[in-house]
């Protein structure tokens, strides 16, 4: 899919290279301008930067050094983060977001799960959820959000939204992969953000 291609290229790209020297200043090239790409905010009315992306989304939680403000990770309120999109079809029928977070090479966590968002919608606060929105499992087995860095990784987190010309019609507690699956099928738009869940380490991709 897309979008889970994407997501792993660019958390793969985001950690520490081989052990060679060498090896390890190629990765760090090929991971700093594949995180350039990915991170860079979209104009207005434009879309995100990704292959195969169309639509612009952007998140005020997202500092200019795009480490997500503590706020909205478990080391400050774990408040769920704002996030704005442009670029959605008039055919659209729903709206859903996947916050997801890299653990491990070719590992993730589902940070949170949102369906069913009205498409005249353009984005979502801080800490809310429009009404007939409805909120899927979470890793940790929760229905919510919640943003903890995982210890080790390069605290890569993605905050994906998909416009979809169909109603998936989910209830509370939903499977995730539901979302993430749709995002291959004809007619589904998504656009996504990268941003960091704490400060980078030394030996992480940065720019």
């Amino acid at each position: 899919m897309l979008l889970a291609a994407a997501l792993m290229s660019a958390a793969c790209g985001s950690s520490s290279g081989p052990s060679s020297a060498k090896s390890a200043s190629a990765s760090a090239r090929v991971a700093a301008a594949r995180a350039q790409q990915l991170r860079a905010s979209p104009p207005a009315g434009s879309a995100q930067g990704e292959v195969g992306a169309s639509l612009g989304v952007q998140s005020s939680a997202r500092l200019s050094d795009r480490v997500i403000a503590p706020r909205y990770t478990c080391g400050g309120g774990d408040v769920s983060v704002p996030v704005s999109w442009v670029g959605v079809s008039a055919k659209a029928k729903e709206i859903a977001i996947l916050v997801r977070s890299f653990i491990a090479p070719g590992r993730f966590v589902v940070n949170w799960a949102v369906a069913g968002i009205s498409p005249s919608l353009r984005g979502i606060a801080a800490g809310r959820l429009p009404a007939g929105a409805v909120v899927g499992l979470n890793s940790f087995g929760r229905e919510g959000y919640s943003l903890c860095p995982a210890a080790g990784a390069a605290p890569v987190t993605w905050i994906a939204v998909l416009a979809l010309p169909h109603r998936l019609a989910l209830g509370p507690g939903f499977d995730p992969t539901t979302v993430e699956a749709q995002s291959t099928l004809p007619g589904v738009q998504w656009g996504s953000l990268l941003a960091y869940s704490a400060r980078p380490a030394a030996g992480h991709a940065g720019g």
